[in-house]
């Protein structure tokens, strides 16, 4: 991105996280009548859009890695606090799910047998076959 000024790269910064194009180019140290008047022709140009692309893309992976760690604290803390057990159950689920061995009910299992590995892929119910009860069933409290 040799091409874009300094301006511009402000102006980028300041756009992927307000979107308002006249308080992002003030931000980024143009006039108060070019913010008025041209700065929408910033947009119209093929680096700056590009920039915007790229430091969007930086911006949402580390905004999605901090919550990240803001939940798995958060199902840490019930797994060790909560009493109840249906809670409990739920944050196990959900830390399985954000890990990638649950994915949309199903469980991903590496089974060895002596000589023969292979991939299986189970869903929840069938965990419950002799029981007859399904997921959402098991997690209704009495």
């Amino acid at each position: 991105m040799g091409d874009l000024t300094a301006r511009q790269i402000k102006f980028c910064e300041h756009y992927i996280i307000t979107r308002d194009i006249k308080q992002s180019s003030l931000e980024a140290g143009y006039s108060l009548s070019y913010s008025k008047s041209k700065s929408y022709e910033l947009l119209q140009k093929s680096k700056v859009l590009e920039k915007i692309k790229e430091l969007e893309s930086e911006y949402n992976q580390n905004h999605f890695k901090k919550l990240s760690l803001v939940a798995n604290t958060e199902l840490e803390n019930i797994l060790v606090n909560s009493e109840n057990d249906s809670a409990k159950l739920r944050a196990i689920e959900l830390v399985y799910k954000l890990s990638g061995i649950i994915q949309d009910d199903k469980i991903s299992l590496h089974i060895t047998n002596t000589s023969i590995q292979e991939n299986k892929v189970l869903t929840i119910n069938d965990f419950y076959e002799d029981v007859n009860d399904t997921l959402d069933e098991f997690y209704i409290e009495d």
